[in-house]
This record gives C-alpha cells, structure tokens and sequence, in this order.
C-alpha cells in the first residue's frame, strides 16, 4: 500500500507541477516556468524516453517560454525538439503545423524570411485541410505569413493573407 500510496502521491506530484508551469506561463513568469518543465522533463525523461508525444508537448512549451524571454536560439533548438518527436505523428497532423507555425515565428524574429515562409506555408496547408478557412488557427498562420511577406516587400500578398486572417 505504502509504494503505491507513493507513486500515486509522484504522480499526482507530477500532474501539479505541470498545472502549476502552465499557470505560470500565463502570468508570465517564464523563468519559473522554464523550471518547471526542466523538473518535468527530468522526471519524464528516464520513463518515457525521448519519443513520447508529452515530452514533444513540454518542449514545445519550453519553446514558448524561451521565445518570450527573448531566447530566440533556445526556443528554436526546443522548437526543433517537439518537431522531431510530433512528426511521429506524421507530416499533415495539425500538432505539428502548430510547431511549424512557432517556429517559423522565431525564424521571423531573426529576419529568416525564407525559411519562416516555407513553415508557414506548410503549416497553413495542413491547417486549412484540417479546420477551414473560418478557424482561428487558420488566422493565426495566414498572420504570420502575411508579416513575413511583408518584411520581404511582398505587400500586395501580404494584404490578401491579412484580409483573409480578419475573415476567419
């Protein structure tokens, strides 16, 4: 009763830890987020390996946290990380048009312009055939592309892609 009192207390532990890193990446406070899934990556690591699709989610949160600290290489490498685990899931999932879409955000921030395009515009197809053009995901793409058409003096596609964006 006693082992499985304590890992049901471990887990139950665990399960706080992650409501508590969420809360605290709405408030922003991304540092004591960042630990927060530092401490659940450690605990998950060693059980679920570098596969699992959770370990995938927590670094795709560590990449958020990391892109507003100002810690654009960071989010990119954790970016990268979720990518690599997702794609299990395949190339169309929308899982993994989200990570796209995050990472093609931070490529923007460092005048990556290419390479940011293309990931929106993978991201945006997946999206599109998954939710319609009348979903806010769909919005959010469409926005990012259309910035980075803009930063790149593509106006005119850059208006279509934002009027289509206030449409959703």
């Amino acid at each position: 009763i006693e082992l499985a009192l304590a890992t049901a207390t471990k887990k139950r532990y665990d399960e706080d830890s992650e409501i508590v890193v969420v809360i605290d990446r709405k408030t922003g406070d991304y540092e004591t987020a960042l630990k927060g899934y530092q401490y659940v990556l450690a605990n998950r690591l060693p059980i679920q390996g570098n596969r699992h699709q959770d370990i995938g989610v927590v670094y795709n949160n560590m990449g958020v946290a990391h892109y507003f600290s100002g810690e654009n290489q960071k989010a990119k490498d954790a970016f990268e990380a979720a990518l690599k685990i997702i794609l299990t899931k395949g190339p169309h999932h929308p899982d993994v048009a989200t990570i796209r879409c995050s990472l093609a955000f931070v490529l923007d921030a460092e005048s990556k312009y290419d390479e940011a395009s293309e990931l929106y515009e993978q991201a945006l197809k997946v999206k599109l055939r998954t939710f319609g053009e009348a979903h806010p995901d769909v919005a959010d793409c469409q926005e990012g592309l259309a910035l980075v058409k803009e930063a790149k003096g593509e106006r005119d596609e850059a208006i279509g892609l934002l009027e289509k964006a206030l449409a959703s």
